[in-house]
């Protein structure tokens, strides 16, 4: 199958059916990505072995980290976004053991993973033709410490262990992140303000490792997938349906333009399912999206503040810098649940929508 990079890009606004939407951070992109490649190795390759999926879950101790998944059953821990560096482990070697068997893959990971894999697979000498890459629309990685701190804080804060975390609970809402943690006492949390202090530390770009804010891919993308949350997309396609959430998913080469073709022939032949919902895919006839995704133009900034916060951090540790920094004090809950109270009234898209006007 041919990777040639496209003349020309091309973004599609998806949305997948009900059950999935509820379990993915925005759209469901990623799964309806895993079905397609699952078909196309079934009438590519003849289907003698299913395609084996590298994507980021958690493992046991809440450490994030790059896997294998040989079922449809087990991509599932890798829906939902991850705002933590990831750890590769040996994943490299193993995938271009695979790609050396006849194996098909599909590799998901940030811009700077994909392109390292890439690198290192040329390097061998490996053809990368049953390979498929798929990439993040990335805002930057978190150094993993500062995650392990956090869930070291909550485990200690409510006296058990953590059972499980979402980063982004699709139950609440689709934008605005809230968080949701539930441990092995039973005790379960959703968009609090104390769970929350770590999103609201991301959110500032502080934890953000320092390489990222020099990086060389939005622009430059050499996955055959990008995905991401279709931020905008009330302006770029206004009628396209929003509720439960909407991925972008920009297409880079040939091969990618097979996955869109499929996920197109899928659509088609599921709008009687009764589970569907309203499953749609739809190509932006402009580079609008762009604007209101800032990542796929530049990297993000430095802060201001960013060496005081890492000097902060090493010398004072995760609960000062959440306090500092973080919003986990009196002024930070009172906004918290300010932000909620016109998230929840349509305030703050009204105000959205009357800014644009103006």
């Amino acid at each position: 199958m041919n990777s040639t990079t496209l003349n020309t890009e091309r973004a599609y606004a998806f949305k997948h059916k009900n059950s999935v939407l509820q379990q993915s951070s925005s759209g469901g992109a990623f799964t309806a990505i895993v079905d397609a490649v699952y078909s196309l190795t079934e009438k590519n390759w003849g289907g003698v072995d299913k395609p084996v999926v590298y994507g980021v879950a958690f493992d046991e101790n809440f450490n994030v980290i790059h896997k294998a998944a040989y079922t449809k059953a087990e991509c599932e821990s890798f829906r939902g976004s991850k705002y933590v560096q990831s750890d590769l482990g040996s994943i490299y070697s193993e995938i271009m053991q695979n790609l050396s068997d006849g194996k098909v893959i599909l590799f998901t990971g940030t811009p700077c993973q994909v392109a390292a894999l890439r690198s290192f697979l040329l390097q061998k000498k490996i053809d990368l033709s049953n390979i498929f890459m798929v990439d993040i629309i990335c805002h930057g990685t978190p150094n993993k410490k500062i995650w392990k701190d956090y869930v070291d804080f909550l485990e200690k804060k409510y006296g058990s262990k953590l059972v499980d975390f979402s980063f982004r609970h699709k139950r609440t809402a689709w934008k605005g992140y809230p968080v949701m943690v539930e441990f092995e006492n039973g005790t379960k949390r959703i968009n609090k303000h104390d769970i929350s202090s770590y999103i609201s530390l991301f959110r500032t770009n502080l934890p953000i490792r320092k390489p990222c804010f020099n990086c060389k891919f939005p622009g430059n993308y050499v996955s055959d997938l990008t995905i991401g949350d279709f931020w905008g997309i009330e302006f770029d396609i206004p009628k396209f349906p929003t509720k439960g959430g909407v991925s972008l998913i920009i297409n880079h080469t040939y091969k990618g333009e097979k996955i869109i073709s499929e996920i197109e022939e899928m659509i088609k032949y599921s709008m009687n399912d009764k589970d569907c919902g309203v499953p749609r895919i739809e190509m932006c006839q402009s580079i609008d999206y762009k604007k209101h995704n800032h990542n796929l133009i530049a990297a993000t900034s430095i802060p201001k503040q960013y060496d005081e916060f890492w000097d902060d951090y090493e010398n004072k540790g995760f609960e000062f810098i959440i306090k500092k920094y973080g919003g986990y004090n009196i002024k930070g809950k009172v906004k918290f649940k300010f932000k909620n109270i016109i998230r929840r009234t349509g305030l703050l898209s009204l105000g959205k929508k009357m800014l644009k006007k103006a």
